[in-house]
């Protein structure tokens, strides 16, 4: 092999390392404007839907149900995300509100 073609395999590959080596940015530990609201056994869907309402907060989707139990997307502010859990926790008619934790494979 030639002596050029060794430097530019060589450059190339010092090059691609480069470009696929990405800065360590801080992780975002939850996902930004989304709360999890577990509510009682004795609480029905239209009560706790009536209850996110009111607040002024978005129902976004039951994700985990085992009846009579059942917990909900909820849709806070950006920003604002643990004053609603919080709040939600101070509910009479919530069991537990926690925001939507990310968990990452290293």
């Amino acid at each position: 092999m030639s002596t050029k073609f060794i430097v530019s395999l060589l450059l190339i590959s010092l090059l691609m390392a480069a470009c696929s080596h990405t800065v360590n940015e801080p992780r975002v530990e939850f996902v930004p404007g989304e709360v999890l609201v577990v509510f009682n056994a004795d609480v029905s869907e239209p009560a706790a839907r009536a209850l996110i309402a009111d607040r002024g907060l978005n129902w976004t989707r039951i994700i985990y149900q085992y009846p009579p139990m059942f917990t909900v997307l909820v849709g806070v502010p950006v920003g604002e995300e643990q004053n609603w859990v919080t709040r939600l926790r101070g509910e009479a008619l919530v069991q537990n509100a926690d925001l939507n934790w990310l968990y990452y494979v290293d």
